[in-house]
């Protein structure tokens, strides 16, 4: 008679499945970067727009989305970094576990782990993964650690001014506006192009 499956194929089976469900969700993932990056390209043309026309509030409001915007892509790198983590951990794990081992998950996984569980897109999947895993006696002990992703003011303001300078923002505006550029570009405007010709007979001369 057949025998069915040992734990160790059964542990290792559910391994597997748990990859495959990280690997599906890193996928979406790479989606919602993708849609982020395109709707941060149209909001930058819509800011330049509106500063084109002097609109200064809407410019604001629409530069504090940019950021953002950044800041949700970055949180979502963060994330494919920890599910990856996770993922080549399983591997390992797969790889090494014998009939006299079970699968265990170092401390610094389940960390990954729980960061994961902090992001609102996939804390249903990784609550799932944590309550199998728990059965399956993998994870003896869970430490909290989520993913930091508050927004403070200052810390936007900062990236504003950056989205302002990078976009040309300030200047748009201010040509909008007919008011003279700023005191340093007026200057360098007034100052007349050196004209090469005479450099070189000046060099001869000295």
């Amino acid at each position: 008679m057949g025998q069915g499956k040992s734990k160790e194929e059964s542990v290792k089976e559910k391994a597997r499945e748990w990859q495959r469900q990280i690997r599906s969700e890193q996928r979406r993932l790479d989606r919602d970067c993708m849609r982020i990056r395109n709707e941060e390209v149209k909001l930058k043309k819509e800011t330049q727009a509106m500063a084109a026309k002097g609109q200064i509030q809407s410019v604001k409001t629409l530069a504090k989305q940019i950021v953002r915007s950044r800041k949700a892509a970055a949180r979502l790198e963060r994330t494919k970094c920890s599910m990856t983590a996770v993922n080549l951990h399983l591997t390992t794990a797969i790889a090494s576990m014998s009939t006299a081992t079970s699968l265990k998950m170092s401390a610094g996984v389940m960390k990954e782990m729980n960061r994961l569980m902090n992001v609102p897109e996939l804390q249903q999947t990784m609550e799932d993964m944590r309550r199998e895993m728990a059965r399956a006696e993998i994870a003896d002990e869970m430490m909290e650690e989520g993913f930091e992703d508050e927004d403070d003011e200052t810390e936007i303001d900062s990236e504003v001014a950056k989205v302002f300078d990078e976009l040309a923002l300030t200047q748009m505006m201010a040509e909008a506006r007919g008011e003279a550029p700023a005191p340093e570009a007026a200057a360098a405007a007034a100052e007349p192009a050196e004209d090469p010709l005479m450099a070189r007979l000046a060099k001869l001369q000295s």
